[in-house]
């Protein structure tokens, strides 16, 4: 075979390659570590509901998402610098101005955990008014739940993580704080975190939480602006809508619900 046959053997050949074979892009994905069951980190691995949600998403559109899993103020400011994007992100009208989202992914059911001595009656926003509340800094629950607190109608007080929010409420620190998603949510956090906080393990059957959520806070992947991924975001939620339509989500949401007999 001459020289020329060669080359020319060798360029069909990689044209066949390229014609039969998907090629990933890759992109970084940050998320909250300590927020079952949307994610949170079990034997050093990211695992939850959202978690999932991006993995088959990435199988459908050829994207291997790198997802790391930080306190939030640290996944949140990586977001911010447009080192990624970021899922779990609420939707308030300062951050439009800096994100690009997608449709929602998950709607966040945010209920407030109490203490059994100090359970109040709410079936209105204003039943709450005049409360403490602790909650996570730099968290958002949405522009109406945000507005309770700039206004002065809750008053926060501040904690770094859930759990710490919820030690808060048994010291008689904060009359209530912000938990979930949903009863899963909040059960799946105080028994996890049991051996980081053996005070919440000891003391969690003095803890309730009311069944009514405060807000119901739809959860979207967000990207900085400086990033311009409008066209990779018209593709994520083509898939978002296929594992919608098709059950897979619902699949994955039934799994974290199973492993912790709540279903």
């Amino acid at each position: 075979m001459n020289i020329h046959n060669f080359i020319a053997l060798l360029l069909i050949i990689l044209i066949t390659l390229t014609s039969t074979t998907t090629f990933c892009k890759d992109m970084i994905i940050f998320g909250y570590d300590s927020k079952p069951p949307k994610y949170y980190i079990e034997n050093g691995e990211p695992k939850g509901i959202l978690v999932d949600m991006m993995r088959w998403i990435g199988k459908e559109i050829h994207y291997n998402f790198d997802i790391r899993l930080y306190p939030w103020k640290r996944a949140y400011h990586h977001a911010l610098e447009g080192d990624g994007g970021i899922i779990g992100l609420s939707w308030n009208a300062k951050r439009e101005k800096i994100f690009d989202y997608s449709d929602v992914m998950y709607f966040d059911d945010v209920v407030l955990a109490v203490r059994k001595d100090n359970i109040f009656s709410f079936n209105l926003i204003k039943d709450l008014k005049g409360k403490s509340i602790a909650l996570e800094r730099g968290s958002s629950k949405g522009n109406e739940f945000d507005n309770l607190i700039k206004t002065g109608f809750l008053k926060p007080v501040w904690s770094n993580s859930m759990p710490h929010s919820l030690l808060l409420v048994l010291s008689g620190h904060a009359d209530m704080a912000v938990a979930g998603p949903g009863k899963i949510g909040y059960l799946m956090t105080i028994y996890n975190e049991a051996s980081s906080y053996p005070s919440l393990a000891k003391n969690r059957d003095k803890l309730t939480i009311i069944s009514k959520p405060i807000v119901r806070d739809p959860n979207y992947l967000g990207i900085s602006k400086k990033l311009a991924a409008h066209d990779f975001l018209a593709e994520f939620n083509k898939a978002l809508k296929k594992g919608e339509a098709s059950g897979a989500f619902k699949s994955i949401i039934e799994k974290y619900s199973q492993a912790f007999h709540l279903l």
